[in-house]
């Protein structure tokens, strides 16, 4: 097992080579933005899809007047948030299970069987 100092060298190298791939990304993606922003079909073709996006949001606003409308936007959003919190609620409940057990698979009482993993993220 890599001692401490390997580990942090290991992860400080990572950070190297994650902020050199955003550079290169970035230089990457100017370059064909400059390239695509000379095409004549590519600038005629986002012409259209911005004149589609304000017909849609036009549309989207008068529809947004109706009240069934409404209603079911407000549901949907209500439901999605319900359903972030389930899933909230089922990652803590996991680690919880992990915890105790030491297992990473799961059976549900209708019988099927799930296998979960735990993940870091830098934020």
């Amino acid at each position: 097992m890599p001692e401490n100092a390997e580990i942090t060298a290991m992860i400080n190298k990572a950070f190297e080579l994650i902020e050199k791939s955003k550079e290169d990304i970035k230089v990457i993606k100017n370059q064909l933005d400059e390239v695509l922003a000379s095409d004549p079909v590519y600038t005629d073709a986002q012409k259209e899809v911005e004149v589609a996006r304000e017909a849609k949001a036009m549309a989207s606003q008068k529809a947004e007047a109706n009240t069934t409308v409404t209603g079911l936007m407000n549901a949907l959003k209500e439901r999605k948030i319900e359903l972030r919190d389930y899933k909230d609620s089922l990652s803590a409940s996991l680690v919880e299970y992990y915890k105790a057990t030491g297992s990473t698979e799961i059976t549900t009482s209708d019988g099927k069987t799930y296998t979960f993993s735990f993940s870091a993220r830098l934020s």
